[in-house]
């Protein structure tokens, strides 16, 4: 069984979707990158603030992410924003 895991800001009933076609789902709120798995699928859901701003909890694996640039050669991933933008 493929196991995808979920970086989600917002509550949501993905994981539900996902076990009802044999994924395997483990669901992270807000994490860091030290407690994410370095090899599989993530799926990174989450929805925007203001005029599209990340929200607070998901901004510093964004920050970790482009700083640190770590190596995810065996990640692979998915991103859905959920939210839009203000003009």
């Amino acid at each position: 069984m493929t196991k995808v895991t979920l970086i989600t800001s917002s509550t949501m009933g993905s994981a539900e979707i996902l076990e009802k076609y044999r994924f395997d789902t483990e669901v992270t709120y807000g994490p860091s990158f030290k407690e994410l798995p370095t090899k599989g699928i993530w799926l990174i859901v989450c929805s925007t603030d203001g005029a599209g701003e990340l929200p607070e909890n998901i901004q510093p694996l964004a920050k970790e992410i482009s700083e640190e640039k770590p190596y995810l050669s065996q990640i692979n991933y998915g991103a859905i924003r959920i939210g839009s933008k203000k003009i």
